[in-house]
């Protein structure tokens, strides 16, 4: 019936949703693991350029108890360890850092199945960067080495809309 539809597209929507989810957060940890090594290379080059007590007037005033609480390394600070997140988040934060997976996620729910996510193991892999990757089709990827039929399993997999990975030489 059509109730037993709709409960199958809402469950569908909602796994798809999980997923973007997921990779979202994936990405964002990965940002923040590049901002977080390039404000510790900053705040390395003021203490080695900046006389002593100078430089630790500038790095105090650039810190706040919030940056302390995102802080991924222990600190001197009066909030004590840095480890502010619940154990299970914790946990998978860590683990979604020291993933070592090369992969890209598309939307086909957007216009031409874009990319909306590529790991940062795809990136140093192929040489692409994000700004070279999002926002196109995986077809920029093809090559003479592609199998097509390879191709054609996610190609089905989209129309059908069910998960699909496959492993491809481009």
């Amino acid at each position: 019936s059509q109730s037993v539809e709709r409960r199958e597209r809402n469950r569908e929507h909602a796994k798809r949703s999980r997923i973007r989810k997921k990779f979202m957060l994936e990405s964002l940890l990965e940002q923040l693991g590049e901002l977080r090594t390039e404000n510790k290379t900053l705040r390395q080059i003021i203490r080695e350029q900046v006389p002593g007590d100078e430089a630790h007037e500038i790095l105090n005033s650039c810190s706040t108890e919030e940056s302390l609480l995102l802080c991924a390394e222990p600190t001197n600070s009066p909030i004590g360890p840095t480890q502010q997140l619940m154990e299970p988040d914790f946990r998978l934060m860590q683990s979604l850092q020291q993933a070592q997976q090369n992969f890209v996620v598309s939307d086909p729910s957007l216009p031409d199945n874009p990319i909306v996510y590529a790991s940062r193991g795809f990136l140093q892999l192929t040489g692409y960067t994000s700004q070279q990757c999002l926002g196109r089709n995986c077809r920029f990827l093809q090559g003479p080495g592609t199998d097509p039929a390879a191709v054609d399993v996610i190609r089905k997999g989209v129309e059908q809309g069910v998960d699909t990975s496959v492993c491809l030489l481009n």
